[in-house]
């Protein structure tokens, strides 16, 4: 077996000549519900210096990169509702939430995925409560939520609060980190593009009322909760089971 003698977040790791298959087994089995990265390079040994004891949080950062950082990042949406596993697996980490406005969410992911607007705002409102809830419940000063309107605004004020709640110094490559990136993610049109300032409230030109009205009714306790007032929803009126079947179907 990959890890034995078990106790905590301890773990001996055990080198032989199928290190491949057992780092694909460990990252499948053991962290892969956290999220993880699409492939793993196919050469990736292990350095020598996790011969002996090691947390999950050292077998992790080995697992997606051999170079030396001193701050190892992951950036996936399904991380926030996973903060207490999290605290398990990496102690002392530090969070950064990112909210967005829900009513553009939802209009994002039916252009991009052709998902329900209702569905997804039910969705966001249990992901962002969730979040909030268990970020609240790790010390304050290892977590910071963040707008995005407030970083299409101003990138730079926001990246300059994020370094400094993270205690890293900021790069000026980050005013224009745009023109530093030349690759191509498929699937991500602005990937490498310069922040969009208006890519916000498009929900006030691209929704109709009722559809408004519901998702705020929806969303209501998150929405307020995160501070975007409701433009026409009333309060909270959870989603239906008709509602939800509806929305998965499609």
């Amino acid at each position: 077996r990959l890890c034995e003698g078990l106790h905590e977040d301890r773990v001996r790791w055990q080198r032989d000549r199928s290190d491949r298959v057992a780092i694909r087994r460990f990252h499948a089995d053991g962290i892969g519900e956290l999220g993880r990265p699409e492939r793993l390079d196919q050469q990736l040994v292990l350095p020598a210096d996790l011969e002996g004891p090691c947390s999950f949080a050292d077998v992790y950062v080995a697992l997606l990169t051999s170079k030396q950082a001193t701050w190892y990042g992951n950036k996936t949406p399904q991380n926030s509702e996973n903060v207490d596993k999290l605290e398990q697996l990496f102690p002392g980490a530090r969070y950064v939430l990112i909210v967005r406005d829900v009513r553009d969410v939802a209009l994002s992911w039916r252009k991009k995925w052709g998902k329900d607007m209702l569905l997804c705002a039910h969705r966001w409102m249990q992901r962002m409560q969730r979040a909030i809830d268990l970020l609240e419940s790790v010390a304050r000063d290892r977590y910071v939520v963040v707008s995005y309107e407030d970083l299409l605004q101003d990138h730079r004020a926001v990246a300059l609060r994020i370094c400094s709640f993270l205690g890293v110094p900021y790069d000026s490559n980050i005013d224009d980190f745009h023109e530093h990136i030349a690759e191509i993610v498929p699937g991500k049109l602005n990937y490498g593009q310069p922040v969009i300032a208006a890519n916000r409230n498009k929900w006030r030109r691209e929704m109709t009322d009722a559809t408004l009205g519901r998702l705020e009714e929806i969303a209501y306790p998150a929405l307020q909760r995160f501070g975007y007032p409701s433009a026409i929803g009333p309060g909270f009126r959870p989603i239906t089971v008709a509602e939800k079947m509806t929305g998965r179907v499609r």
